[in-house]
């Protein structure tokens, strides 16, 4: 029995071992894909990396190529590679200070970044800008994270040859009087060289005015060339040299001095003229003010700049200045001559005429109110009109008579320099009505009281004495009791009767005999 026990025990140990085995096996297997599928993970992360590091780049060189912020410390100090063999080295921590880019987390260590002084983009251009100004730029990334870094991080960086470019300035092909500063109109001699150090031979000298942004190219097959100068320039003269492989040497500025050369040939010069209102105003019409006469010359700027003088009636009224505009204050005929900084080229404007009446006109009315029949009317009539030098014309609204009512009447006259003048009247269609004298008769009859039975003629009618003999006329009507109306005491009895006298009167009246109603002393339509 104990001996099968042994036996038992012995063979769950085997079998023990092989599940440990087993076990391992798969697990290991387990562990290895897992570590693999972790590797790839962090590989595609890893591209995804480079990939924003690149385009972080890309968005910060499209900035600087579209004006970037003045203030841009990035835009500063990086410039647009020029060609494929000109450069710049953008780094990753260029890009973080610049808000391009957050710093990038090592995707093979989470608990760190990746090194942003050492990880960069090199950028260069497939174009030669230098001829064509075409952008091609293309971007290589060194990713450096940890121990792992892109591919290109172990490339040699292609790098320019290193030589200089010369060139100096003539008045003469000759080359023995050297140009020193001043304006000219003649063509300039151009000598450019290149020193040695460039790889294969020179192919050409490109220049530009330091100001322009697109490059001329000179072709040459030695080491130096002469250019006849024909074009006109106001700046510093800049050049490079380039050899056979397209490597640049450096930027050299030609003579010591800026380059001033007008070929401008002055083809036009037109004067026109403006109100003091700012509204144009053709020549030889009236203007209510001063007018400011411009020149415009065609072509419409010169490198040296344009000179002016003015004419008035064929008298000079100013010399030679910068302005070309004049301010004409007085009737006269004007004109104005054109020439730039060498004064051999002098070219007449047009004439222009000038007429000045800045006096308003004087509008006088005759009635105010107008009074009128039926009868048509011109209401200019009722005015008068004093004008300027320049004279006008002047009207009424409504213009004639509307043989109804009264209402205002608005006259304006306006000068031939377009100054106005408006006044108001009012007219009223109406006559003075006939008077028509006439005498009406009647009787006056009033009541008087007598305190003193007609012993005297002291009687009152309201309080007034009523003088005449008591014994005429008088009708007898009752006997009252009296208070005298003066002193307000009692005054006994009293006769009260009543009084009647003929009386005339002036009934005159107005009437209209030509229509209208009368109003007071008038016929109003």
């Amino acid at each position: 029995m104990k001996g099968k026990r042994n036996s038992y025990y012995a063979f769950t140990l085997i079998e023990l071992l092989a599940v440990i085995v087993i076990l391992g096996i798969l697990l290991g297997l387990a562990v290895g894909g897992y570590i693999g599928y972790l590797n790839q993970g962090r590989g595609k992360s890893y591209t995804i990396a480079e990939n924003s590091f690149k385009d972080a780049t890309m968005a910060a060189m499209e900035n600087c190529m579209a004006g970037g912020n003045k203030n841009s410390a990035f835009c500063n100090n990086h410039a647009i590679p020029q060609n494929q063999f000109d450069y710049e080295l953008v780094y990753l921590n260029e890009l973080i200070a610049g808000d391009y880019i957050d710093p990038i987390k090592n995707p093979y260590n989470t608990e760190e970044f990746c090194d942003a002084n050492n990880s960069y983009v090199y950028v260069s251009n497939r174009a030669d800008m230098d001829v064509d100004m075409n952008y091609d730029l293309y971007y290589k990334i060194c990713l450096v994270c940890g121990d792992k870094k892109s591919a290109f991080c172990d490339e040699d960086l292609e790098a320019p040859a290193d030589f200089d470019t010369s060139c100096e300035v003539y008045y003469d092909e000759n080359l023995t009087i050297p140009y020193d500063g001043e304006w000219t109109d003649q063509d300039l001699f151009i000598k450019f060289s290149a020193s040695e150090g460039y790889t294969s031979g020179i192919s050409r000298f490109n220049y530009k005015g330091k100001k322009e942004s697109k490059w001329k190219s000179f072709s040459v097959k030695e080491p130096q060339g002469v250019l006849r100068f024909s074009e006109s320039i106001n700046d510093e003269l800049l050049a490079q040299a380039y050899d056979d492989l397209n490597h640049a040497g450096s930027i050299a500025q030609c003579g010591s001095t800026v380059i001033r050369v007008d070929k401008t040939v002055i083809e036009d010069a037109t004067l026109t003229g403006k109100r003091a209102n700012g509204k144009a105003i053709p020549s030889g019409k009236w203007s209510d003010s001063h007018v400011t006469l411009t020149v415009t010359v065609t072509p419409r700027t010169s490198v040296s700049g344009y000179l002016y003088r003015w004419y008035k009636d064929g008298v000079l009224v100013q010399d030679w200045s910068e302005s070309n505009t004049y301010v004409a204050k007085e009737d006269g005929t004007y004109k104005a001559e054109v020439t730039n900084i060498f004064k051999k080229q002098i070219v007449a404007t047009n004439d222009f005429v000038v007429k000045i009446d800045s006096t308003a006109p004087v509008i006088t009315v005759l009635q105010d109110p107008l009074n009128l029949k039926k009868e048509d009317y011109e209401f200019i009539d009722n005015i008068t009109v004093t004008f300027g030098p320049s004279g006008g014309e002047y009207a009424c609204d409504p213009k004639a008579s509307r043989k109804t009512g009264s209402y205002d009447v608005t006259c304006t006259a306006t000068s031939n320099s377009d100054l106005k003048t408006t006044v108001t009247f009012k007219v009223r269609h109406s006559y003075p009505a006939t008077y028509v004298p006439k005498q009406c008769t009647g009787q006056n009859c009033y009541t008087c009281r007598s305190p003193h039975d007609c012993y005297s003629c002291d009687s009152w009618r309201n309080g007034t004495c009523c003088t005449y003999k008591c014994s005429d006329g008088r009708e007898r009507q009752s006997i009252k009791s009296y208070i005298d109306p003066d002193s307000g005491e009692w005054a006994g009895r009293g006769d009260e009767y009543t009084k009647c006298e003929n009386t005339s009167y002036d009934c005159s009246y107005y009437t209209c005999p030509e229509g209208g109603t009368v109003q007071g002393t008038m016929c109003v339509f």
